[in-house]
């Protein structure tokens, strides 16, 4: 996930993980309120039953509670969630620069990682 504008290399970073993607793995992806992404991301993984593309939703909190990780921008709010219900993050840097200091925040304390 990647903000609610749905922002960041999404389309990118679901490619990479569906080429390695165990049988024994499923992928939410959180588009936000990015309609445009959404379509696309619908069409191109319409037949792959471990891909499930998601819009705006108001369920965040149970996709978290579902979640083993979450691959996502360094956002205060999404971030803070994310640490209090105890889920790893792995953060990419989608917003260059001005979430510098959550990534270093949470990694610095062991509750995400990124790729320097």
């Amino acid at each position: 996930m990647c903000g609610s504008m749905g922002c960041g290399p999404i389309e990118r970073m679901v490619d990479r993980l569906y080429e390695n993607l165990p049988e024994d793995t499923e992928v939410s992806v959180i588009c936000g309120t990015n309609e445009r992404l959404q379509k696309k991301l619908d069409r191109k993984y319409r037949d792959a039953d471990q891909i499930h593309i998601v819009g705006y939703t108001k369920q965040m909190s149970l996709y978290m509670d579902s979640a083993d990780l979450c691959l996502m921008k360094p956002g205060g709010l999404s971030a803070t969630e994310a640490a209090v219900k105890k889920l790893p993050m792995a953060f990419i840097n989608a917003v260059a620069g001005c979430e510098q200091y959550n990534i270093e925040y949470f990694a610095k304390r062991g509750g995400a990682v990124s790729k320097r």
